[in-house]
């Protein structure tokens, strides 16, 4: 078969890349190797100073994704989840970007604070703006 491109699949079929749901496979709390594991390398790592070396953190870019994640350096757990508008994937209770506030609501319920810019569900490590 000289001339001609071939594919060959292993295992009799093509593994998909599973969608990114956060919530459910990405969520605040995991430790930070379980989510390099999952999304892959990162396209870029900022380490940032804090006033007190506690609060030294770091922030993992995934373009590819749509997702930024910030953890303490002290504590290799992901502290906040950051959507780019490159984000592709879902969230596990369903509502999707730019999804309007009432719908926010029938998911997550009463936000505990909300403001012009930003809705906060700090239990859930949730912060819509």
């Amino acid at each position: 078969m000289r001339g001609r491109n071939c594919t060959v699949r292993m295992g009799g079929r093509k593994k998909e890349k599973e969608a990114i749901v956060i919530g459910k496979l990405l969520k605040v709390g995991m430790p930070l190797e379980k989510t390099i594991a999952l999304l892959g390398i990162p396209k870029l790592i900022t380490v940032k100073r804090g006033t007190e070396p506690e609060m030294d953190s770091i922030s993992i870019e995934y373009l590819n994704h749509g997702v930024r994640i910030h953890a303490l350096a002290k504590n290799p757990k992901v502290e906040e989840l950051e959507v780019l508008p490159t984000f592709k994937g879902k969230f596990a209770a369903g509502v999707k970007i730019g999804a309007k506030f009432q719908n926010r609501m029938k998911n997550y319920g009463i936000p505990d604070s909300v403001n012009a810019h930003i809705a906060e569900y700090p239990e859930s490590g949730m912060y819509f703006f």
